[in-house]
């Protein structure tokens, strides 16, 4: 079986090698062996030029993943905490207090600054066909926005995140992210608090050890969430999102995505919690031959709240990718923990 680098060079650097030797003219003799040779050297250079522009494009979209199994998984355990409530009120619970998710925040500007880090162990760093080794990673993850109410039911948002993924074996895939984006939220309180956003985002990656640019994106994301109470102390949240990019650089990289999504949360006792989510994502590659993803993300977390402002955190997730192009298949099983910090002004 091709190699993704080899499949690479046969659709992309092969035919232009083909095209080359088309144009060598073999009756002038004389000059024949000469082109020949410089034909074969042009062709090692776009061997080697193709096989780092497909490196490139491949870290692009691994790191890009890494990162968005991260929010996905955020976005698919954020049920609010309004209406959960506990069979007995200790000092604790009240400590907890009544957590209003951010769309419901009146007043001000919405202020919050959010913070985490964790330790864990990835079955597939690389996102492997194979599986590849396993190693653990460390993620520190900061982030400020504001979120004021501009009118009934409709929010402003602008946010900044930058996040740091260090690898302990394979360092050469250690990367930081940056995020900036804005846009407006609507809640539609007739309809149990349906919230539909319309949002704007920038990420810019580079490398974690020399600190090089490799993955740009631009994209327009939409975003329709609703939450149902089961009863004082469990709710379930579903969610779809549409993600376009505008602009990617490198170009190959170019994808749009379309995650569905849903939550379980259980308060099981007093400070500790249950969630459970699973979410499927189309991915579509416009420059690569139109390739097709199907990505599955089934886990869960078990929180214990130490305030109404931070809490640690156990989880476990297992994913599995199915593409039109064989070559991107894989599995991953993600293991880890996190102190995570939210404070709301």
């Amino acid at each position: 079986m091709l190699s993704r680098v080899q499949e690479y060079g046969t659709k992309h650097v092969i035919p232009t090698i083909k095209n080359r030797l088309r144009r060598l003219d073999f009756s002038q003799k004389s000059d024949a062996f000469g082109r020949v040779k410089v034909t074969l050297i042009a062709a090692g250079i776009l061997l080697l030029a193709g096989s780092c522009a497909w490196a490139q494009v491949q870290r692009a979209d691994n790191a890009s993943r890494t990162a968005a199994t991260v929010q996905r998984v955020d976005a698919a355990t954020a049920t609010a905490n309004e209406g959960l409530s506990f069979d007995s009120h200790s000092e604790v619970d009240t400590d907890l207090g009544e957590q209003l998710p951010v769309s419901m925040v009146r007043g001000g500007l919405g202020a919050y600054v959010v913070a985490d880090t964790g330790l864990f162990y990835t079955s597939n760093p690389t996102l492997a066909n194979g599986g590849g080794r396993g190693d653990m990673y460390f993620l520190a993850r900061g982030g400020a926005g504001v979120h004021p109410n501009l009118v009934d039911g409709l929010y402003l948002d602008a946010h900044v995140t930058q996040e740091v993924f260090q690898y302990a074996q394979f360092s050469s895939l250690n990367f930081t992210r940056f995020n900036a984006g804005g846009g407006l939220d609507y809640v539609f309180q007739d309809l149990g608090q349906l919230t539909v956003s319309v949002r704007y985002e920038y990420e810019r990656y580079l490398d974690g050890n020399n600190l090089d640019e490799f993955y740009v994106n631009n994209a327009v994301n939409v975003l329709v969430t609703k939450q149902f109470l089961i009863s004082d102390t469990q709710s379930i949240q579903v969610g779809w999102q549409g993600s376009w990019s505008v602009y990617a650089q490198p170009t190959s990289a170019t994808r749009n995505s379309y995650d569905f999504w849903v939550g379980w949360r259980w308060r099981i006792i007093e400070p500790l919690e249950l969630q459970t989510y699973y979410v499927v994502t189309l991915f579509h590659y416009p420059d690569d031959d139109n390739r097709v993803d199907l990505t599955q993300n089934v886990g869960g977390s078990l929180n214990y709240y130490l305030t109404k402002w931070a809490k640690i955190s156990a989880s476990a997730n297992f994913g599995g990718n199915a593409s039109t192009e064989s070559f991107y298949n894989y599995t991953v099983v993600n293991l880890g923990g996190t102190l995570g910090l939210d404070i709301r002004f």
